[in-house]
């Protein structure tokens, strides 16, 4: 693609800046609504504030998107704490059923 063909694309994306001059009549206030061609100086401004505005929100992406990976990793190790407690508590329930039914089976 072409530069004019690019730049012909991009002024048709990016919107002209219009101003409102404001006139006052006999009868009331009537407005002129002039608009102002865009410029190619108007469109690389504008896309170079688009980059920046894309950069920052990449950067705050991935910054969120570490903090979500420590957090993960932080669940999974407590998950983990979790599922080994959960395990010795079974263990413990299993041994004094244990207990109590060789102490029945003792008392008959």
């Amino acid at each position: 693609m072409q530069r004019k063909e690019i730049f012909e694309k991009l002024k048709k994306d990016i919107e002209p800046r219009v101003e409102y001059n404001y006139k006052k009549t006999t009868k009331g206030v009537s407005i002129m609504k002039r608009t102002n061609e865009v410029s190619e100086k108007q469109i690389l401004k504008q896309i170079l504030n688009r980059l920046n505005e894309f950069e920052k929100n990449q950067l705050e992406f991935n910054n969120k998107q570490e903090e979500f990976n420590k957090n993960q990793l932080e669940f999974n190790k407590n998950q983990e704490t979790f599922n080994k407690s959960q395990l010795e508590f079974n263990k413990a329930i299993m041994q004094r059923l244990d207990n109590i039914v060789t102490k029945n089976n003792l008392s008959e």
